[in-house]
């Protein structure tokens, strides 16, 4: 069989201490047919400095496509410059700071070449701090969906497809118009459209590490609210562009902020407190210690994804010194 052209995407910002573990993990993929597009979204570290180290391994290994931006253009933004610029017939959007296993690629090519009625199929997660302390993520919103239901659970229970697992029809992306340029999360907007539309497959398989952000999020009250607000449009654009039933998915989003905020003593609470009211009014009647016990599973989703914005360190959220 002739492997058809898989294009790696990857946007990198301030990620120098992640990028040699990033860079061995593609450059040891057991499929060989990879286009890369490497984008520098203007980094103020070290990051160009590790790039242009690797660059005579990286054009050796891959079909090669490399900028390096002078100006901050944000994490969407880059999305949509590396589709334009992407000959692959299937496309992974992988962040810098991520590794992915020696047969991640492989695997779910086969798979999409072996079952073309399929445009996207992803897959579970290691995750961690540290690629030696790793823990498989078991979510079973993950493990309970299937193709048949899987749109609606996006919508009922957040966003438990790990973006970096996901590889896609390259001209299946085009046809949803690229990456929404409206809203701060890039992969959730993706899957919803991609699920309405099309069959999406699940390999029950960790091929991928997702390093999570090491630090607290109750560091960033703010572009948490922000990464809220911005959950309840997409779902909320949603549900009108399809008329399609959102108010499970609206509750999960506001009990999940409220707990969360109520936990970090902000002032926040009141409000995600009072949109649960308006929207649900009997929900009044339950004490706040019954959010306490549902809280660690309510919260798991939002917290992926605030995690996943921390690490991205692009526009409109980025990470500090420290701080996808």
């Amino acid at each position: 069989m002739t492997e058809p052209l898989v294009t790696i995407l990857t946007p990198v910002y301030n990620h120098e201490k992640y990028l040699d573990e990033y860079f061995e993990s593609i450059i040891n993929q057991t499929y060989k047919n990879i286009e890369l597009v490497l984008i520098d979204d203007a980094s103020t570290d070290q990051s160009i400095v590790i790039i242009e180290k690797w660059l005579p391994k990286l054009k050796e290994r891959f079909l090669l496509r490399y900028l390096a931006r002078k100006e901050n253009k944000g994490l969407i933004y880059n999305c949509n410059e590396g589709l334009n610029l992407a000959n692959g017939k299937y496309m992974c959007l992988f962040a810098s700071d991520d590794i992915m296993f020696p047969t991640n690629i492989e695997e779910k090519t086969i798979f999409l070449e072996s079952n073309s009625e399929y445009a996207m199929v992803y897959s579970n997660i290691y995750a961690g701090n540290n690629i030696l302390d790793k823990k498989y993520i078991n979510d079973d919103r993950r493990n309970c969906s299937s193709e048949f239901s899987l749109l609606q659970d996006l919508i009922d229970k957040g966003n438990f497809i790990p973006a970096p697992t996901a590889i896609v029809k390259r001209e299946i992306l085009i046809g949803i118009g690229g990456y929404n340029k409206k809203y701060y999360i890039e992969d959730y907007p993706t899957w919803l459209e991609i699920a309405k539309r099309h069959k999406v497959a699940y390999l029950n398989k960790a091929l991928v590490f997702y390093r999570l952000s090491p630090n607290s999020l109750s560091s960033g009250e703010k572009k948490f609210k922000k990464m809220i607000d911005s959950q309840v449009q997409i779902l909320e654009d949603f549900g009108e562009k399809y008329k399609i039933d959102i108010d499970k998915g609206l509750d999960n989003i506001y009990i999940s902020a409220t707990c969360y905020f109520y936990f970090n003593k902000s002032s926040y609470y009141k409000e995600y407190r009072e949109k649960i009211v308006k929207k649900t009014p009997k929900i009044h009647l339950l004490d706040i210690f019954i959010f306490m016990k549902i809280a660690p599973r309510l919260i798991i989703g939002v917290n992926e994804l605030y995690k996943k914005l921390l690490k991205r360190g692009h526009t409109g959220f980025k990470k500090s010194r420290g701080i996808r």
